[in-house]
């Protein structure tokens, strides 16, 4: 049942967005531009969302971040806690980003680098972005996501950062995601589409 519900919601939303396609001007849409970066930094002011932007830039451009994927880490910040850095959620995620220790040990593993599973080190601003978006890039490759970010390429990548693995692979095999990680991914859509 909870997974009839998330799909019904799936449905509707990705109705709703179905008609709606991004288009890339490839020249306008690197993070180092002023077009790219006015693009998803205007996306934080219209959230109102207080963005620690010379760490997201750094780190985006580190990744190769697109405009699109730029202003998803805001969305997905704001979503997750409002960008509140001490954010810490009932099941041990922590900062901005809401990263699972788990997640963070994870991370470091693939991508190398700074150790920070440690909780208390998850606080830490440039700590807690490097670790949500190499999981955001992570979900990126896992999700076979391209240069473009239409309704289906959110919701698995939602589906990931949200629900890890086992969510992922509910949506690659059926399509279906379990009723908070739908609601979840539906939020993220939303609020992605506010900011265009």
């Amino acid at each position: 049942m909870r997974y009839l519900l998330g799909m019904v919601l799936l449905s509707s939303s990705l109705t709703l967005l179905s008609g709606r396609s991004a288009r890339v001007n490839a020249k306008d849409d690197t993070v180092g531009t002023k077009a790219g970066q006015a693009n998803w930094i205007s996306c934080a002011v219209k959230l109102g969302a207080n963005v620690p932007v010379d760490t997201l830039s750094t780190v985006g451009k580190s990744l190769g971040f697109n405009n699109r994927y730029m202003k998803l880490t805001v969305v997905i910040g704001w979503v997750e806690s409002r960008w509140n850095m001490n954010a810490v959620s009932p099941v041990g995620a922590v900062g901005a980003m809401q990263v699972m220790p788990a997640a963070a040990l994870h991370t470091d593993t693939l991508y190398g680098g700074m150790r920070t599973s440690v909780p208390n080190r998850l606080t830490d601003v440039k700590r807690n972005v490097t670790v949500g978006m190499r999981y955001l890039d992570l979900a990126k490759r896992e999700c076979g996501s391209g240069e473009g970010l239409g309704p289906l390429d959110l919701m698995c990548i939602a589906s990931m950062y949200n629900g890890g693995y086992r969510q992922l692979d509910n949506w690659k095999r059926n399509k279906l995601l379990h009723r908070e990680t739908a609601n979840y991914a539906v939020n993220i859509i939303r609020t992605f589409e506010q900011c265009n």
